[in-house]
């Protein structure tokens, strides 16, 4: 009985559907995936902090992660609840039965939320402003990415939201994340646009 809410948990981010594929979320993807990025693209995403050549072995973790946080920024917008939390140590411990049957719905989702270690103050490539600094040009370069996760939780939004009902939000918003991170991987495996600007 105990593990009922775990349970419960598990069980929605199995049978959470996205919503059928809209013709702008086919088209968005289609769109990021036959993007191609330039060197130039690649130091931008670092704000200039890193040249081309120091940043490529990275890029696919930093595209990764800012994807991820860009729906989860989206996700809480939805939901009206407050933006991400600052990195902190990563913590395993899974919440007690008791926190999520006493928790607010905002409490649940903050106990919900998909942690990973490389969005944490342990990971030991990025510093949190990295990631920020690369979904800042995201926003600007491939805007595609953050209006999939607008429309696929606008569709996916349940008339009454409850702890049931997070949990299906949260399932789709992995399944979302990784219909992106295929197409960001196909944008990846393309040759590289010509940059005049670039000299090795």
């Amino acid at each position: 009985m105990l593990a009922s809410p775990l349970l419960m948990f598990y069980l929605g981010l199995a049978s959470a559907k996205t919503p059928p594929e809209s013709p702008l979320i086919k088209k968005e993807l289609n769109t990021i995936a036959e993007t191609c990025l330039s060197p130039k693209d690649y130091e931008l995403l670092t704000g200039n902090a890193l040249k081309y050549l120091l940043i490529t072995p990275f890029i696919g973790v930093l595209i990764k992660q800012s994807v991820s946080v860009t729906g989860l920024q989206e996700l809480r917008s939805k939901l009206k609840f407050s933006p991400p939390p600052h990195w902190k140590k990563y913590n395993e411990t899974l919440p007690s039965y008791h926190e999520l049957t006493s928790a607010t719905l905002e409490e649940y989702y903050d106990l919900r939320e998909p942690r990973v270690n490389m969005r944490s103050l342990d990971q030991s490539i990025f510093f949190e402003h990295n990631i920020h600094t690369a979904i800042g040009y995201l926003d600007k370069r491939i805007p595609s990415i953050r209006t999939i996760f607008k429309e696929t939780f606008k569709e996916a939004y349940p008339e009454v939201l409850d702890k049931k009902a997070i949990d299906k939000l949260i399932g789709v918003f992995s399944k979302t994340v990784a219909k992106i991170d295929r197409a960001t991987t196909t944008m990846l495996s393309r040759f590289k646009c010509k940059d005049e600007d670039f000299l090795i």
